[in-house]
């Protein structure tokens, strides 16, 4: 309590002093008031509900969302980003989980946040905290807690870094800037964002679990992709073992270089067909789409393991009887384009990066030098357009942009 005071009586000195102690008193009701307002409300001063809790006037989740996730109260979460998390599940092309259980998902995000982020006691951190999380870390996927981390110099470092089985790497930062975290994030923080340009705990755990999409962190129905990728908790590692085994003695051969099955792969290979089909105008344009969507439809089915290689099996056969004609008719349309007076021409002469070309007349023409000479002319288009060619393969097949020389 400020007693009542007559200045006029008072010396200088002790008038300094009772206007020091007043401003702290002022700036403790102030950080109190603050305090108070950087806590979720309570589900009564709810003004309107997403996916069945309350959310307040400024569009933040009340205290039953934070209760039933076992996340801290000073942590407010903006309804319409879990909105936007759990609408990314659903609208993608390929979805490893039919349904997600967002509480239960988050509460094993915010036990892996408990694990990377700095210890302090205010609810936003500044530039000189968020540089302290690592740029990258890995985790156990058994037990999903944290191992080790990484600051950016070190993971870029790495290389072409393969996981021990059983761990998985997660890139947090991607850039050299220490106060720059998730910097490929599609979450807006301006919700999460002070005056100081100071980020909310509750903003960089969001980014975070946006960072774990389709990760083991996330609770819900598998579809026959997630089963793949062994985000179902129901299946044994036994099992997916054996899976594995299967797949890669029975995989399409894409790419003779790769020697396990990927889906991943698989969807890249099928859908290079239709651009080439497209780009060459075959008449197997519809097939090749259909092969496409078909598989598609596969990996996001509610298929077991076994009922999935029962059906793989059967795709992969009628898919290799299509491949026979369309890698003929792709051969034929590829040497009706070279005049003859250009087939005895020196191969160095050729221009790069031009739509696929013969490389000479005794060339035996594959599927694969079409594929990859159409590739090429692919990355190079992307390039004029100005887009990110390294970032494109990056997001492709996880390759080290530092590594790649597009001039070479």
């Amino acid at each position: 309590m400020i007693k009542n005071l007559s200045i006029a009586s008072l010396s200088h000195n002790q008038t300094l002093q009772h206007l020091n102690e007043l401003g702290k008193t002022l700036q403790k009701l102030s950080s109190s008031n603050e305090s108070l307002d950087e806590l979720v409300k309570d589900k009564s001063q709810a003004v309107s509900e997403i996916l069945g809790y309350g959310v307040d006037s400024e569009g933040f989740f009340t205290a039953d969302f934070n209760e039933a996730a076992a996340i801290p109260k000073d942590f407010k979460i903006y309804a319409k980003d879990i909105e936007n998390l759990l609408d990314s599940f659903s609208s993608s092309d390929l979805k490893a989980f039919s349904s997600v259980d967002i509480t239960k998902s988050l509460k094993n995000i915010y036990n892996l946040f408990t694990q990377i982020a700095p210890k302090n006691n205010f609810t936003f951190y500044t530039k000189d905290d968020l540089a302290s999380f690592p740029a990258a870390f890995i985790y156990d996927e058994t037990n999903l807690n944290f191992i080790k981390g990484y600051d950016f110099k070190e993971w870029q470092g790495m290389g072409d870094y393969i996981a021990e089985k059983g761990t998985k790497l997660v890139i947090l930062n991607e850039t050299s800037k220490n106060d720059i975290l998730f910097s490929h994030t599609t979450l807006d923080l301006s919700a999460y964002t002070n005056k100081k340009g100071d980020i909310s705990k509750a903003g960089v755990f969001i980014a975070l679990a946006y960072k774990l999409i389709n990760s083991p962190f996330v609770e819900g129905e598998t579809t026959t992709l997630g089963k793949i990728n062994g985000l179902d908790k129901d299946i044994s590692k036994k099992d997916l073992e054996g899976f594995s085994n299967f797949m890669n003695a029975n995989k399409i051969n894409f790419n003779s270089s790769t020697s396990s099955y990927s889906s991943g792969i698989d969807i890249i290979g099928l859908s290079l067909n239709l651009a080439l089909s497209k780009e060459h105008n075959l008449s197997s344009q519809k097939d090749a789409a259909k092969f496409l969507q078909r598989y598609k439809e596969l990996l996001n089915s509610n298929l077991s393991l076994d009922e999935f290689k029962d059906e793989y099996v059967k795709f992969k056969k009628e898919y290799e009887d299509f491949l026979q004609n369309f890698s003929k008719e792709l051969k034929e349309k590829e040497l009706s384009k070279i005049p003859n007076d250009d087939v005895n021409e020196n191969k160095n002469d050729k221009p790069s990066f031009s739509p696929i070309q013969a490389e000479s007349k005794n060339e035996t023409y594959t599927y694969d030098d079409i594929a990859k000479n159409f590739f090429l002319s692919f990355l190079e288009n992307e390039r004029k357009k100005g887009n990110d060619v390294l970032e494109l393969l990056q997001n492709l097949f996880r390759v080290d942009k530092g590594k790649v020389d597009l001039k070479a």
